[in-house]
């Protein structure tokens, strides 16, 4: 028996001694009483014989026989749902045409065709095709999905005929998303509406105009206003897009939002990135210290928490790392990341000739810059909850050279993180026994 390389323990000075485990994902407080035992384990691991909590300690993986043994284990689980999946994922902008005009957005100027009837009778064939799939899971994705209700109703109804198991969601700016659409989505079975603000009305304002009014905040609001009481089981989260220009007023939208929706709609602050030329890198937040420091901040500062704080145990990938994962634009091109849709050149696969035609790209984006081939990340910390961070990201850093950040945010602070995870934790389990 060894003490597991994956453990991770140290001293926080408000709660004492914590103890956190990735193989399993265990974190737990040691009491002072304790330690001393607990560090003579660390140093001769057959000393857990003579400890009461021997049990816990072997089934949460904080001792193991062989840490090779447990990330083999990994390796095969992660392989077998990359390669083998009965799933089948895609991700369909009927779309690329909007109607906003945000000046970060990476479709600024992509062409806005309509997805042709064509096109989406491949989409089903598609699908029919691989009756091997027993799960079929769509992102309505743009562009502007909403433009195209139509569309998303039809190719729905087709898919619903096929008896596969079926989830949808969908990425919107929420302009058109009346409580009329969102009773139709809801017939459709999209049951997670994710919606951009960046601010309070005058910022949102000014970095997402509706193209042809001043103010599409408003109309957003008095969207969110009359579907959020009918919302039953459909989940709506609030993304805000945060760059050095309105990162100050995130926590001013997100209180504003909790107040008026009774904490039912999921806030939280996504980084905008220069991955398309399409910020100015003076204003991004790209490196991830400034990302993690503000991050820490919202928490000190104004107690917003952030589920980025503490790693999740997964053995699924992004859809980068899926074979059965792409993303399908109005003419019936696919590729393998959001980021790539519209761009010559990315394209990996035509769905209306269903075939491959690209396969050196597609072998890249599956396999290439793997976390699995990297004896760098074997030997870190957080290897077992780390999908390898951003594989779009890794790919640009291998092949294109260019410095982004790919790693997990708690590589290099994971103590702080911790200790904030378990300090919101407390205070989460005090407010239920008041």
């Amino acid at each position: 028996m060894i003490w597991s390389r994956y453990n991770y323990l140290f001293k926080s000075e408000k709660y004492g001694y914590l103890l956190y485990n990735s193989l399993s994902n265990a974190f737990l407080h040691i009491p002072d009483k304790s330690i001393g035992f607990i560090k003579e384990i660390q140093n001769n691991p057959n000393l857990i014989n003579e400890y009461d909590e021997k049990e816990y300690f072997q089934e949460n993986k904080i001792i193991v026989e062989n840490d090779d043994d447990e990330i083999a284990v990994l390796k095969v689980c992660e392989s077998i749902n990359r390669y083998t999946s009965n799933s089948l994922g895609l991700t369909i902008a009927p779309t690329l045409g909007c109607n906003f005009r945000c000046s970060y957005c990476f479709e600024l100027n992509k062409q806005g065709s309509r997805m042709s009837t064509e096109i989406q009778q491949a989409i089903v064939k598609y699908v029919k095709k691989r009756d091997f799939i027993t799960d079929l899971s769509v992102t309505w994705y743009g562009g502007e999905p909403l433009l195209c209700m139509d569309i998303i109703e039809h190719l729905t109804k087709e898919f619903l005929s096929l008896g596969k198991r079926y989830n949808a969601d969908i990425v919107t700016n929420g302009y058109l998303l009346s409580i009329d659409v969102f009773r139709q989505l809801q017939k459709l079975k999209v049951y997670t509406i994710q919606i951009t603000l960046d601010g309070l009305a005058e910022t949102h304002n000014k970095r997402r105009p509706h193209a042809n009014t001043n103010n599409s905040f408003e109309q957003i609001i008095n969207n969110l206003d009359t579907i959020i009481p009918i919302k039953e089981n459909t989940d709506i989260s609030i993304r805000v897009n945060i760059d050095k220009k309105n990162k100050n007023e995130f926590p001013e939208l997100y209180f504003f939002l909790q107040k008026r929706y009774k904490n039912s709609v999921f806030v939280y602050p996504a980084f905008v990135e220069n991955l398309n030329g399409t910020c100015k890198t003076s204003d991004c937040m790209q490196d991830v210290d400034t990302m993690t420091q503000y991050l820490i901040e919202l928490y000190n500062n104004y107690g917003i928490y952030d589920q980025k704080f503490f790693p999740k145990l997964t053995y699924s990938s992004c859809m980068v790392r899926d074979l059965r994962s792409y993303v399908v634009d109005p003419l019936g091109k696919m590729y393998k990341c959001w980021n790539d849709i519209g761009i010559k050149g990315k394209e990996v696969a035509d769905i209306t000739e269903d075939k491959i035609i690209n396969q050196n790209l597609l072998a890249r984006y599956l396999k290439g810059a793997d976390k699995m081939d990297s004896s760098e990340c074997a030997v870190c910390h957080l290897y077992p909850v780390c999908s390898g961070g951003c594989p779009y990201h890794r790919l640009l850093y291998v092949y294109n050279k260019k410095q982004v950040n790919f790693c997990h945010i708690g590589k290099h602070y994971l103590e702080k993180l911790l200790e904030i995870h378990y300090d919101w934790k407390m205070k989460q389990q005090n407010s239920y026994k008041k």
